[in-house]
């Protein structure tokens, strides 16, 4: 494949990032405040954004929490971070099984680090990329332990996601070529 093909190809996965859990706000935001959040890491990847509607809708079937007095906390935008990735190769209903899970077993912060690790990992493993050392993410690679069985279900979604996101990006350059 020609090099700017291979690099608009490749774009997807080197584009990827999703915050450390630490750096999601905590101040509360407002739903738009929140799908304008979601919508820049969605962007980077050219993945599909969560709109107000499908947000509320998720409050509505109580896949997330009510919002405190219309605001969003850490651990709500954590999880709409995930559901905008995970969406395109789960449903809906089997993320709110795995929410429930979760909330049993650990803190909203240890799957969600162990979600953004596994992400940027499998991208790049399926991208045949060989990624940049993140440091923060080595620095606490032991520190976030899921159940064995939750963690190879949370392997398995990331490496799913990162699949489709390859597919789409091969078909949308192949698309461009074909065009152009």
């Amino acid at each position: 494949m020609e090099p700017a093909k291979l690099a608009r190809l490749n774009a997807a996965a080197e584009n990827f990032t999703l915050p450390p859990y630490e750096e999601i706000p905590d101040v509360g935001l407002f739903l738009e405040q929140v799908v304008r959040y979601v919508a820049k890491y969605a962007e980077a990847s050219e993945l599909i954004p969560l709109t107000g509607s499908m947000v509320s809708n998720y409050v509505k079937k109580k896949i997330i929490t009510n919002p405190v007095k219309k605001m969003y906390d850490r651990d709500q935008i954590a999880y709409l971070l995930f559901i905008m990735v995970a969406k395109n190769v789960i449903q809906i209903e089997d993320m709110q099984f795995l929410f429930v899970l979760q909330q049993q077993e650990g803190s909203v912060k240890t799957a969600y680090e162990i979600f953004r690790r596994e992400m940027k990992e499998n991208l790049f493993s399926v991208f045949g990329l060989t990624p940049a050392t993140d440091e923060e993410a080595v620095s606490h690679a032991g520190e976030y332990e899921l159940g064995e069985d939750r963690t190879a279900i949370l392997q398995k979604i990331c490496a799913a996601a990162s699949h489709k996101i390859y597919l789409d990006r091969c078909l949308l350059v192949l698309k461009e070529q074909a065009d152009g």
